[in-house]
């Protein structure tokens, strides 16, 4: 038997035709099957007709038969099985035969999909299901999975359309028992019947707060797996007390007065200078925070929002004007267990020691994506660290660090403005950090960093930092390797082509040539996090293939 072999250099795929020596002969071009638009045209060379044979609802050939010296071109939909499928055609001539065998790649599903409850009747529930892709016509169904249970593995599946344009969907859920709880989780579906599920949402009335004075004994009373509403306007944490959250619950701010929409809305938390705003306690399990603004809170406390919870959720929240806090505190700390923070922003705020945007103690984990750490100032102390401070060790995706400032009182010396220290380890892909700023406190002016991030002490294998952008460098033991991964663009630079409004504070970005679709969507860290964050902070999709740096994508 002969055979022909088209190596594709791939532990994943090869391709190949097998010839028999009577049976017909095909070209030998190597072509690359890909997941998507994908390919492959292979010519007859041999004499006489010809037929083929084999059917897939995925591959299609251009002609079963045909003569010697004709071409076919076998092209193949979307492979969304994130596995490689094969394809086995039997190509006949002259009473021999040949197999022509097509590997074709997969890819992973892009959306992104949850749900909320809008209504529970008893016996039935309204549904609003939030969907969101790149490509529309890769998904064929939406619906959900229910149960008595929070075990996914033992609830029921419910299809409730096919219409897979983005956006939001409204459906019912009936043939429930009155007074039961449910576990509900929503999915998609795509062409290739993989299915995307999102998180499970508890089948409970929201409860609905329009009163501030009791917002804290609802959410000490609500039922596991509820989800905290509360009305947009102004909470003083002076008069009703720090909000403290508890386990699997979600406390969401920003509703308007019929609690159907809280779409770019804020809830503000106000402590007056004087109480902390929000807290995630020790122990609190699988607690979310969103859509509050969060001003004003006591600079005695370790920042506005303080999370010592386990998979705490804080997104969607804009955290500014607190402090100035004494050492090791910011707009948001992360002082215990772990936490995301995803689509925030945290400028303005203010502290005599490290970390103002965001800090994370020893010990501490975090998940940071599409976030803005902006305008923040670290004085005093041995003032360093203006920024983001990881004491603790993080993952930072797709976030924009710029113009925070930091000043040294006692020494003289200039330290950067961001950093990770003590031991622990960073994974950085897609960020820019770029014009913060420093200054000796007898120099006058605040002037460009230029070392933008401090790397320091010994680095773990979970070590990776690359595709960002760093204004003047880095300081510290990045290895070489990281290093030359990352753009270091000129400490003189010119900032505003980048930026709407630099000096301004506006900092959605233009159409920059070093911004503009240099985004890493391959590691695992940033594909599940902007799997599930999908739009950037101003609320507009993330171009999947192109995404920009940064926390905003150019639109």
């Amino acid at each position: 038997m002969k055979k022909i072999f088209f190596a594709l250099l791939s532990a994943s795929m090869v391709l190949f035709a097998a010839c028999q020596p009577a049976g017909p002969e095909v070209s030998d071009e190597a072509q690359v099957i890909e997941a998507r638009d994908a390919s492959y045209e292979v010519t007859v060379t041999s004499t006489g007709a010809w037929t083929l044979e084999g059917e897939y609802d995925w591959m299609t050939p251009s002609a079963t038969k045909g003569n010697g010296g004709e071409k076919i071109t076998f092209t193949a939909r979307v492979n969304l099985t994130d596995l490689i499928r094969t394809a086995e055609y039997t190509l006949k001539q002259n009473g021999g035969e040949t197999v022509i065998t097509l590997y074709q790649k997969g890819i992973k599903p892009d959306a992104s999909v949850s749900v909320s409850l809008l209504e529970n009747k008893g016996t039935s529930a309204r549904f609003a299901l939030s969907y969101s892709t790149a490509i529309e016509a890769d998904y064929k169904e939406y619906g959900v999975y229910y149960g008595t249970e929070p075990d996914f593995a033992k609830s029921t599946r419910v299809a409730f359309g096919t219409d897979m344009a983005a956006g939001v969907k409204t459906f019912e859920l009936t043939g429930l028992k009155d007074g039961q709880v449910y576990f509900v989780w929503p999915y998609v579906q795509t062409i290739d019947v993989v299915e995307v599920v999102g998180s499970m949402i508890g089948l409970l009335e929201p409860v609905k707060v329009t009163d501030f004075s009791k917002l804290q004994a609802a959410i000490n009373e609500a039922p596991e797996y509820s989800e905290v509403r509360v009305l947009a306007g102004t909470y003083e944490a002076v008069e009703h007390g720090t909000i403290e959250l508890k386990s699997n619950i979600t406390l969401t701010g920003g509703w308007n007065a019929d609690f159907t929409s809280n779409a770019n809305s804020y809830t503000v938390v106000n402590g007056l200078d004087a109480k902390l705003c929000v807290k995630i306690p020790e122990g609190v399990n699988a607690a979310t925070v969103k859509n509050l603004e969060v001003v004003k809170t006591d600079p005695n406390a370790k920042g506005g929002i303080v999370n010592e919870g386990v998979n705490s959720i804080i997104a969607n929240c804009y955290v500014h004007d607190n402090g100035p806090f004494g050492n090791d505190c910011a707009g948001i700390a992360i002082t215990a267990g772990n936490a995301t923070v995803a689509n925030c922003k945290m400028t303005n705020n203010k502290t005599k020691g490290h970390g103002v945007g965001i800090h994370v103690s020893s010990g501490a984990t975090v998940k940071m994506v599409n976030c803005l750490v902006a305008d923040n100032v670290s004085t005093n102390f041995d003032g360093y660290y203006g920024g983001v401070t990881f004491k603790g060790s993080a993952v930072m995706v797709n976030c924009t660090i710029v113009k925070n400032y930091c000043c040294d009182e006692n020494s003289g010396s200039c330290w950067p403005v961001n950093g990770v220290r003590d031991g622990a380890w960073l994974k950085g892909f897609n960020n820019l950090i770029v014009g913060n700023m420093a200054r000796v406190m007898d120099q006058g002016e605040y002037q460009i960093q230029r070392l933008q991030f401090h790397f320091r002490d010994a680095w773990t294998s979970e070590f990776a930092f690359s595709n960002n952008i760093l204004q003047g460098g880095q300081k510290g033991n990045l290895p070489e390797t990281e290093a030359a991964k990352n753009n270091i663009i000129p400490v003189d630079y010119d900032l505003t082509t980048i930026f709407t409004d630099f000096a301004g504070g506006d900092y959605t970005i233009k159409a920059n040539d070093i911004v503009k679709d240099k985004g890493n969507e391959t590691d695992a860290n940033v594909a599940s996090l902007l799997g599930v964050y999908n739009t950037d902070l101003a609320g507009n999709p993330r171009v999947k293939g192109k995404v920009d740096l940064g926390c905003y994508e150019i639109q």
